[in-house]
This record gives C-alpha cells, sequence and structure tokens, in this order.
C-alpha cells in the first residue's frame, strides 16, 4: 500500500510500478484505510488456508 500527497499520473504510475497497491492519497478517508486494512488482512489468512 502506498500513501502519498500526489495523485497524478506520473505519481500513480510510479507507485504501480514499484508494485505497491493500492495507492491512496492524502488526505486519507478513514473508512478507506480501514477497507484497505481489512481487504489485506482478509487476503492473507486466506492465503495461508490454502497452505
Amino acid at each position: 500500500m502506498a500513501v502519498t500527497a500526489r495523485s497524478d499520473t506520473e505519481s500513480r504510475r510510479r507507485v504501480h510500478d514499484a508494485g505497491l497497491k493500492p495507492h491512496l492519497v492524502k488526505p486519507v478517508d478513514p473508512r478507506e484505510l480501514v477497507a484497505v486494512i481489512k481487504g489485506a488482512w482478509e487476503a492473507c489468512y486466506a492465503a495461508d488456508a490454502l497452505i
């Protein structure tokens, strides 16, 4: 996850090229941040269940 102050196309490309997903732009909506963290947490546990 990347949290930056820039939302321009070049900044988004750099974040994407670095392999960071998602890209949140400051100021971050707390609900969006919680949703992203929750999704990452759930994905980790889903991956663990496959092992």
